[in-house]
């Protein structure tokens, strides 16, 4: 459980430092829907 806190909170603190979905799914090597579900999650 711990494990998917930390990286709900990296994937936020990565898109807030980036302030870009693009660049933060680029950083994350993520796409654009698990990034938008882990915010709207939050």
């Amino acid at each position: 459980m711990d494990f998917l806190i930390n990286k709900k909170l990296k994937i936020f603190i990565t898109l807030m430092e980036t302030g870009s979905f693009s660049i933060a799914t680029s950083v994350l090597y993520i796409t654009r829907t698990p990034l938008s579900r882990v915010i709207s999650d939050l």
